[in-house]
């Protein structure tokens, strides 16, 4: 009996160990639970800033300090508070050490979000947190934990908190990325319809569902005011770096809602608008933190399906989480002064120490402008210490001080890879998360890949053995040394969100590189050593990967081929377009000099394809005559294309090898310094009857031109404000008592650019086909 009594005893000794770790991890729970709750309840009626910036600091800044033994949590508003949060945090996050980040973990992540969106008190929950403590495990599904009468819930309520959001989100994303195959609801390549006109936003038009577009109507009319930048579902932790990030706790505008309403449904989208500079800070911060906060949470989904798929085999099939690449984000800018900012901002939300930023001294020597003092000077407006360079420069127009301030280099690619504490500049883009470029460097890039060196090493090299391919077939000499068209671009093939910042200022740049690194995307890789096939999406083994790519375009002005180019993504979701309605006088009511502006349409072209020929023939039989003819004038010529201002330079080389008295001058983007003062100065002192000039060398330089009185506008300008601009310059001429007086030719295709300068009335007037083909403006 003694030695039963003994054994039963002993027996219950080795039982208790396990029963006591799951009965201190109930406790644990619990006490992780309440500590939030009393922080929670003691915060409730503070200021949202600081709301979530402590949120954060719960979750991660407090137990990074906890962990390297530091005594006090550094949160940048104790002094202003008097220390009481930091004291509290710091009580608190000896218990919280334990836990993940944000809502990662199963046990804090659902316990807490389905409390708060249902209203149920800790208590209330004590038997799921000794359920959930029993398995404490990460999900198997595919997707983040949703509660769907919570999802719903967030949906409907009129101020939801950041857990709401993020549980939304979630919803959205996986109802978008989670899909096995496209619904065919919506075809690639439909037309948009007008929603509406909206005050503040602009006219809206959408090609989505009718479900998606009614509901996108319903709330541009009724429900923006609850839209903010919550929206996006971001974590606890990128929220609290809103402010760190440049933004001060500014208010969203109605613009800004409706671009985010927009972007959560992981629509393509348009925006096409003339921003100040608050608003362009704004637009760009907010589409920075929907990429940065799409990839943590796509991390965050990868890192629990590994953490569950080693300890159950079985749930690699639900397990769908990647691509074929890990990029999920590209992001296309068009000068090194942009892409500075944009990476600022990334490091801001993404990163929570400073130090923590691999090859930041690196990006910041071949990013970072050169001209920091005189851009600090130059936005003070104090210019008299300045120097005769800033001095020039504030005599352009505010724009384009703005827009080529700092570092304008337009080759530049750089690969951004995150870690669970750090995050990495300069990474290989097979590895990276996000990928940030120009669309010249991004095509310099791709061969450089492949070939492994530089243009000039491969010419170098390609001249040296030349002798040695010489007896080869052409077959065998093609397969040795590859070409550039076939470049493996297989890093883009999953991507997700591509985001085209500045397209007005890449269509200037060179648009069939932007075009080509936009057809880049989503292509079957040709080389897939480094893809776990048990884990790619069935779309992404379909080949279907454009169907589910978000494209967000961001334009000062339409063009034809920034709406072509949108109308070619196939998102099966839809796209919507938020567009500025033009002024309705448009920008010929900034012509501050008397003069007659006549209007010349060219007749009969039925195609784009003929618009080039059938304006230069029009060009050299009506209005290069009349120009002739002008006696003692100085004609200022405008021609928006590079290769039409080749093909009429040519035309006047050869009617001044005919004509002595006939002198021009030309001006381009690649002309020298010196042919570029050279011409000006011929306009200046009339030594030159005719002066032609680009409308990009006009976008890159803005010179004041003097001398002119008549200007010609071979084709309308893309900018509105060019025509206003370069019309003004002749005010020295009309105020010496000379005529003044401009031309203008354009076409049927020409809507866009019409509508801008003359305004829509007039324009639907000008374009129609019975119209007359001469309106005079006075």
């Amino acid at each position: 009996m003694g030695s039963k009594r003994r054994n039963s005893s002993q027996g219950n000794i080795r039982k208790r160990p396990r029963t006591a770790r799951k009965q201190t991890l109930v406790r644990v729970a619990e006490h992780k639970q309440a500590a939030v709750e009393k922080l929670h309840r003691r915060l409730e009626h503070a200021e949202a800033r600081h709301l979530h910036r402590t949120r954060a600091a719960l979750g991660i800044k407090s137990r990074e300090v906890v962990a390297r033994g530091e005594k006090k949590v550094d949160f940048e508003e104790d002094d202003e508070e008097g220390g009481w949060r930091g004291k509290y945090l710091e009580r608190c996050a000896r218990g919280y050490v334990a836990l993940v980040d944000d809502l990662a973990h199963p046990l804090f992540a659902e316990t807490r979000s389905d409390r708060q969106v249902s209203g149920v008190r800790p208590g209330a929950v004590k038997q799921r947190h000794a359920k959930r403590a029993e398995d404490v495990r990460p999900s198997t599904s595919s997707s983040l934990p949703v509660d769907e009468r919570a999802v719903a819930e967030a949906e409907s309520a009129p101020t939801l908190s950041l857990q709401q959001e993020n549980l939304a989100a979630a919803a959205r994303e996986n109802s978008h990325f989670g899909l096995e195959a496209p619904p065919p609801e919506l075809s690639a390549g439909e037309k948009l319809t007008p929603i509406g006109l909206f005050p503040l936003v602009g006219r809206v038009s959408a090609a989505a569902a009718p479900s998606r577009r009614a509901a996108l109507e319903t709330l541009l009319t009724t429900g923006l005011a609850a839209v903010s930048e919550r929206a996006l579902g971001m974590q606890p932790s990128v929220y609290a770096k809103w402010d760190a990030a440049g933004m001060g706790g500014a208010r969203l505008q109605e613009l800004e809602r409706a671009f985010v309403a927009s972007m959560r449904e992981y629509m393509d989208v348009f925006l096409c608008r003339r921003l100040d500079d608050r608003q362009e800070d704004i637009v760009r911060k907010l589409y920075v933190v929907h990429c940065v906060t799409h990839v943590l949470r796509a991390r965050a989904r990868v890192f629990r399906n590994d953490a569950a798929v080693k300890k159950e085999p079985e749930a690699i099939d639900r397990a769908k989480d990647q691509g074929f690449s890990l990029a999920r984000v590209l992001i296309l800018l068009p000068m090194k002064n942009i892409a500075y900012e944009v990476v600022k901002t990334i490091v801001a939300l993404a990163v929570e120490l400073g130090p923590n930023v691999q090859n930041r001294e690196r990006f910041e020597a071949e990013f970072a402008p050169e001209d920091e003092g005189e851009i600090k000077l130059e936005e003070e407006g104090d210019i008299l210490d300045a120097g005769r360079g800033l001095a020039k420069r504030r005599r352009k127009p505010a724009d384009h001080r703005r827009l080529f301030r700092g570092n304008t280099e337009d080759d530049f690619k750089l690969g951004i890879s995150f870690s669970r504490k750090s995050i990495k500049l300069y990474a290989d883009f097979n590895a990276s998360d996000i990928i940030i470029a120009s669309p010249l460097g991004l095509r310099r890039g791709i061969a450089e890949k492949v070939n492994g060196k530089t243009a000039h090493d491969r010419l170098s090299k390609k001249k040296e053995e030349n002798e040695d391919t010489e007896w080869k077939t052409g077959f065998e000499a093609a397969r040795q040394e590859p070409k550039q068209d076939d470049a493996d671009e297989g890093f883009l093939s999953s991507v997700e969100i591509c985001v085209v910042d500045g397209a007005d200022v890449l269509s200037m740049q060179k648009w069939d590189t932007l075009r080509n690194a936009v057809d880049m995307v989503n292509k079957m890789p040709s080389n897939t050593m480094d893809t776990d096939f048990s884990r790619v999406r069935a779309w992404c083994l379909d080949g279907l990967m454009q169907r589910f790519r978000q494209t967000i375009m961001l334009s000062r002005y339409r063009k034809s081929e920034f709406v072509s180019l949108m109308r070619g993504c196939s998102n099966h979701v839809g796209r919507v377009q938020l567009v500025e309605p033009p002024e309705v006088l448009g920008s010929m009511v900034n012509v501050i000099v008397s003069m007659r502006q006549t209007f010349f349409k060219v007749p009969n072209v039925e195609s784009p394809a003929f618009r080039a020929d059938k304006r230069f023939s029009f060009f050299c039989a009506n209005t290069l005559p009349v120009v002739r003819c002008l006696l003692d004038a100085q004609v200022l010529l405008i021609i928006p294309d590079y290769f039409d201002y080749v093909r009429v330079r040519n035309k006047l080389v050869e009617i001044a090898d005919e004509d002595e008295n006939f002198r021009f001058a030309s001006m381009c983007e690649y002309s020298k310094g010196s042919d570029i003062s050279r011409a000006r100065g011929k306009l200046h002192d009339r030594s030159a009857g005719l002066v032609v000039m680009t409308e990009r060398f006009h976008f890159f330089w803005r010179h004041w031109l003097r001398g002119a009185d008549t200007v010609v506008w071979y084709g309308l300008p893309e900018n509105e404000h060019y025509y206003p601009e370069i019309v003004n310059m002749t005010g020295e001429a009309a105020d010496s008592g000379r005529q003044v007086q401009t031309f203008a030719l354009y076409d049927e295709f020409d809507m866009f650019k019409l509508e801008r300068v003359v305004g829509r009335k007039r324009c639907k007037k000008m374009i129609a086909k019975d119209s007359k083909s001469t309106f005079l403006f006075v």
